[in-house]
């Protein structure tokens, strides 16, 4: 080779270098769009498995910044574009409901499309509202989503994305993470794992409320919980979504101060009168930012860095008086931006709008949760003093199972505060919900927000969600939820809790509450809600074929009865009150079969069966022993929820679940009827303090028990519901007047 030719080689060796340098980034960017194709074709195929080769995805530029997507037919193919999968997982949903007169829920799906994809009119072009787009309190991780599994949590993540939420919180698999911070600073697993305690009860842990509690976690649990993590994480990616993980804010076992007496360990107190709260150590100590350190590097050798962080330092009233708050907020926000320079605090405003706290973070460094916005916020007087904030829905407590949404409210909330001259860094749209999985209407609405900034006009848009619902245009339907707003979904928030409990779900002698922060008293016309449900069931003809229907009939014709137990309850107090034991036994078997009955309709939906939720957690155990343990917590966290009768927290979580009423509630019943009919028997008033220790009993007998109960439904919606409607005809007529 000639001196020439090695030189130009030299030459070209090192222009292709230089292109290689040049087109690295390209390369990464390329690949990271095929990676958003791919995972938005992966979720067409899991929704639309016989018409995937129908829909063509399409990568677009955010406009502005912000995501954007798009949806047009060509060549006989929908074509959904955006920025990135949540993006076209959006663009699909918009067509689905839109143009395909379809719904995807997790309350009865109604999926009857045709073998030809109908094609889009035009093109539609979406922005979205906001950047931020949260879901799930920490609540939701106990009351919802404790025992779910990958499958589970693989159909929720692309309801997610279908529905525009790309930051997620995610506390599955934090056990880890715990693990390897503290047994690095004088604890073992086992003492770790004792302090972790209860699953079920996890998010009450996380975020300080109590510890140690509901038996020591088995070893298994937490490889398998890390792995779960991952698999969820890694799809969120995937799909092109952040995640919210937990930061540390000071939290330590058990024992701390023991173990580290030079370091400053404040006590938190106690959490609803019975917990004594997890110590907290000063963000001031020394000890702190090291502490933080570590847990973030293991988290972050675990599950990668988020760059959004969890961390609620004094929530639920937390001992703060010797900590100075805006010092707190800036030592925990620097020891997250010491581990992950980008990171961002995610911080829930329940109770206080914490402006102190985050007084000295960075503006846009924070995202304050207006966790309760709908109802009772906090924005309107301060917009968070020039924070970042996230405007809620919280709409469930405790998962509780009733017909209950302020409508019109939230039709009009968001587009109102995005509208305010006074929002301030409005940055984020969020779902936080205790209780995920029921009232599909609010899940269907509000996630509209996230593309539409203009409010929902529900006389329009109602009929549009009725016929993609029921698969039908029925005026029966239309007829029945015209009473539906007018009752059930007109109950103001701010009026208490919601939802509201039926009165057989409250503790005899308890009075006006199935639990303590809500009401049994029915907020609405009952005989109007009754006269919905007739024309409801009016419409089976046309569209009993829809799962959504078929859902949306046994939850009304559920609340219905439900509403009918305080009635008949009254009349067994009517009863006693004149000593006519004749007409106290006719009364009390009428209130108790009336749970019989709720409980064989509640039978005809997997949502609402006991069994699947105790199985799902006997699953995660690997022995007899450890199985039992989680159905134990499973069944506490319902009924007694902390394994101590006659406290606050007793039926928080109450359910209107095929097995728990009838084996439960009913139960509790029984017991009270019979030792009310003795008393009357023996002319002596009833022994209340005898009554409720032998009620405590039985009910810590039944969270203990390990009978199975059906994981799958029997019967048929429509048929029970025209039998009922028939049973109940006459006593509705007594009651409410009505036909």
């Amino acid at each position: 080779m000639m001196r020439g030719e090695k030189k130009l080689s030299r030459a070209f060796r090192l222009a292709i270098m230089a292109a290689w340098v040049l087109m690295t980034p390209w390369l990464a960017n390329a690949a990271a769009d095929a990676g958003d194709v791919a995972a938005a074709r992966g979720l067409v195929a899991r929704v639309l498995p016989r018409h995937t080769g129908q829909v063509e995805c399409e990568l677009i530029a955010p406009e502005g910044g912000k995501d954007v997507y798009e949806i047009e037919s060509r060549d006989g193919k929908i074509v959904l574009r955006g920025n990135n999968g949540v993006s076209l997982a959006s663009a699909l949903n918009e067509y689905l409901k839109y143009t395909a007169h379809c719904q995807v829920s997790a309350c009865g799906s109604q999926m009857n499309l045709p073998a030809t994809l109908p094609p889009v009119t035009g093109k539609i072009h979406r922005v979205a509202t906001v950047p931020r787009r949260l879901i799930y309190n920490y609540c939701t991780f106990g009351y919802a989503m404790a025992w779910w599994d990958w499958p589970q949590w693989e159909r929720e993540l692309d309801w997610l994305a279908l529905n525009g939420f790309n930051l997620p919180l995610i506390v599955t698999g934090q056990e880890a993470v715990w693990i390897n911070t503290f047994t690095q600073y004088g604890y073992s697993e086992a003492e770790i794992r004792r302090w972790l305690g209860s699953p079920a009860h996890f998010p009450w842990l996380f975020m300080q409320n109590m510890e140690s509690f509901g038996g020591e976690l088995p070893q298994a649990w937490v490889t398998q919980r890390t792995e779960l993590a991952r698999k969820i994480i890694g799809r969120a990616h995937e799909l092109g979504m952040d995640v919210v993980l937990q930061g540390y804010y000071g939290m330590v076992p058990s024992g701390f101060a023991e173990r580290h007496p030079q370091a400053r360990v404040l006590a938190q107190g106690i959490w609803c009168r019975t917990f004594k709260r997890p110590d907290m150590l000063d963000p001031a100590d020394p000890m702190y930012p090291k502490i933080a350190a570590t847990f973030m590097k293991e988290q972050e050798k675990l599950y990668g860095r988020a760059g959004f962080y969890a961390a609620d330092p004094f929530h639920e009233g937390g001992v703060s008086k010797e900590v100075k708050l805006d010092d707190c907020g800036r030592r925990v926000f620097a020891a997250m931006q010491a581990a992950d320079p980008g990171a961002i605090w995610v911080k829930q405003c329940w109770q206080t709008d914490n402006a102190k706290m985050l007084s000295t973070i960075p503006a846009d460094r924070v995202l304050a949760l207006d966790l309760w916005a709908e109802a009772r916020p906090f924005w309107p007087g301060s917009a968070f003093k020039g924070k970042s904030w996230v405007w809620c829905v919280l709409h469930n407590f405790g998962g509780n199972v009733g017909l209950n949404a302020d409508l019109q409210r939230m039709a009009t909330a968001f587009p109102k505060a995005l509208a305010s001259p006074n929002k301030g860094r409005l940055a984020g749209f969020a779902m936080v919900p205790e209780g995920h999985g029921n009232t599909p209407v609010v899940y269907d609405l509000v996630p509209e927000f996230i593309w539409k900034s203009e409010p929902a006009d529900l006389n329009t848009w109602i009929p549009q969600y009725l016929v993609r619902r029921y698969g039908a245009d029925s005026a029966q339907a239309r007829a029945a939820w015209e009473g539906l707003l007018d009752t059930v979904y007109a109950v103001p928030y701010t009026v208490n809790e919601a939802p509201s409990n039926a009165f057989f779900q409250a503790r005899p002698l308890r009075g006006e509450k199935a639990r303590t922060w809500s009401t049994t008293k029915i907020l609405y016309d009952a005989a109007a809600l009754e006269r919905a449900w007739e024309s409801l069931l009016d419409a089976a003809p046309q569209c009993a074929a829809s799962d959504g229907y078929q859902y949306d009939l046994a939850d009304v014709t559920r609340q219905v009865l439900a509403d009918l137990s305080r009635p008949l309850y009254d009349r067994t107090q009517a009863a006693v009150a004149q000593k006519d034991l004749a007409a106290f036994d006719k009364e009390r078997r009428a209130f108790l079969e009336l749970m019989t009955d709720i409980d064989s309709l509640l039978a005809t939906r997997r949502e609402f069966l006991l069994g699947p939720w105790l199985a799902d957690a006997r699953r995660w155990g690997t022995t007899p022993e450890t199985q039992n343990l989680h159905e134990w917590q499973a069944r506490l966290l319902l009924t007694l929820w902390n394994d101590q009768p006659g406290t606050d927290l007793n039926d928080y979580a109450n359910r209107q679940w095929s097995g728990l009423v009838r084996d439960y509630y009913r139960m509790r019943w029984e017991m009270y009827f019979k030792a009310q009919a003795l008393a009357l028997k023996s002319g002596k008033p009833l022994d209340e303090e005898k009554f409720l220790a032998e009620l405590g009993a039985a009910e810590k007998a039944w969270t203990h028990a390990t009978n199975a109960y059906p994981t799958e439904p029997v019967g048929d919606t429509v048929a029970v519901a025209r039998r009922l409607k028939e049973k109940y005809r006459a006593v509705l007529r007594e009651v409410y007047g009505s036909r």
